[in-house]
């Protein structure tokens, strides 16, 4: 029998098919099947946005429970699927299906899964659904974020990213893993920025004083600020901080700058003397610090909101840094280490980079007059004289406030005076977490715009 199954003859170098009867003999080629697309290790996320069913400010803080993520997938009728991965993950963990099959779970939101699902898809609309879970006992961060590359035979690849078209819900009817449409879902929330990453080589020292959460112990002379802590009850409220950082030869801090609170919580000693991948990622109000892509210091947790303080416009004096940065950027997401890691091996351009400019515009409100003088850092100064100033102009009546649905605020309200949000009817205002804009026209009176300042 072996001789009419497999021949007299060696097995032939690749791998060959034949009809025997009812069935078929596959023989010869390696053992192993032979991989179709190799995935880039460590599985990158691409343009996928941490999301969430819309509640409050997931960046920060929303109640714990499970949430449901739905994404309707359509191919074509003649596609011919190559292989097809998802890579995925949730703070704090998940549980996916695809057309109704389970395909993988995870319940570590710094590692990044990556699950086979191309026997689950098939030709028309597919169903990819998620169940993330927002873990512990109060109200903590939370997300779900993921990338579906599916590559067809005919050489085309479809990515399918986490991001507002997805759908989400807070509860859910028996048929939710398959049904094309459901009622009772909405679009899902893209969350904020939350990490901080740029290569730096500093040229002087920075201060490194005691690692704490609260206090003011960081606000003075000494520090080589990357990023300056913008002050976040001035710039979005009483209850937020700005983060930022700084990096000396002698080691990196980062700090929070609130109310009455400039503390550095986060102190790693270390030598710095060339050009240094620094990562700062905020994750439920912790800070943590990579360097070279790895993960090198947890720092404390925070009481306040925190924001990541790159181009956040405040008017505090910006002292420039003392050395030279370069691709300096803010995401959306915070990275896990693969993610991070990947950033690290791409070097910066020496000749691109250069030193922080230093601030050339001072901005300030000067209620009273007289003669003012500015020095700079190279010692440097400027004087600017204050003539008499007119008299404030009082602008009543009602605003028109906009905030950003994607954090579930309304589109568009009117104010018919100023007051807090906390205030409002309304719990989309009084619990929103983010930016508006008011707007209001109103006449001014020539006469009363004079030129009050002078250079001296």
């Amino acid at each position: 029998m072996a001789h009419e199954i497999w021949g007299g003859e060696p097995a032939p170098a690749e791998l060959t098919e034949r009809r025997l009867g009812r069935g078929r003999v596959i023989w010869g080629g390696p053992l192993s099947p032979k991989p179709t697309v190799e995935l880039d290790v460590p599985p990158q996320l691409g343009t996928a946005k941490w999301i969430w069913r819309k509640e409050g400010n997931p960046a920060t803080a929303v109640p714990p429970g499970a949430r449901y993520f739905r994404r309707v997938v359509t191919l074509e009728e003649d596609s011919r699927i190559e292989s097809a991965r998802l890579a995925m993950t949730a703070d704090n963990s998940f549980e996916c299906w695809v057309n109704g099959r389970r395909v993988g779970t995870g319940d570590r939101f710094e590692q990044v899964y990556v699950m086979n699902v191309a026997p689950a898809l098939k030709p028309g609309p597919n169903v990819v659904a998620v169940a993330a879970v927002n873990g512990a006992e109060a109200p903590n961060l939370a997300g779900l974020i993921g990338l579906l590359t599916i590559r067809l035979q005919d050489g085309r690849k479809l990515e399918v990213a986490t991001d507002q078209s997805w759908e989400a819900a807070e509860k859910v009817a028996d048929d939710w893993l398959s049904a094309a449409a459901p009622d009772g879902w909405a679009a899902a929330m893209e969350l904020g920025p939350c990490g901080m990453v740029p290569w730096v080589k500093p040229a002087a020292d920075t201060l490194l004083p005691p690692e704490t959460s609260e206090g003011v112990t960081a606000y003075t002379a000494g520090r080589n600020d990357v990023v300056y802590p913008p002050p976040g009850h001035e710039v979005w409220g009483e209850g937020d901080a700005g983060a930022g950082f700084a990096v000396g030869r002698n080691g990196i801090c980062v700090h929070e700058h609130g109310a009455d609170h400039f503390p550095a919580v986060l102190v790693y000693p270390t030598s710095v003397t060339d050009w240094t991948h620094v990562a700062v990622v905020h994750r439920e109000g912790t800070p943590r610090l990579y360097v070279n892509g790895k993960l090198v210091r947890t720092g404390l947790k925070s009481r306040f909101v925190v924001h990541p303080g790159v181009g956040a416009p405040h008017a505090r004096p910006v002292v420039s840094f003392q050395g030279r940065v370069a691709d300096i950027e803010q995401f959306d997401r915070a990275f896990g280490a693969a993610e991070i890691g990947g950033l690290a091996k791409v070097a910066p351009d020496p000749a691109a980079a250069g030193a922080q400019p230093a601030v050339g515009l001072v901005r300030g409100e000067i209620w009273q007059p007289g003669t003012y003088v500015f020095q700079t850092t190279d010692g440097g100064h400027r004087e600017i004289k204050v003539n008499d100033l007119p008299a404030p102009v009082e602008i009543d009546g009602p605003w028109e406030v906009s905030f950003d649905p994607r954090w579930g605020g309304p589109e568009k309200v009117t104010f018919e005076e100023l007051e807090d949000w906390s205030k409002r009817p309304q719990h989309g205002i009084r619990y929103y977490s983010g930016t508006a804009v008011y707007r209001k026209t109103f006449r001014l009176d020539p006469a009363t715009v004079v030129r009050c300042v002078e250079p001296v």
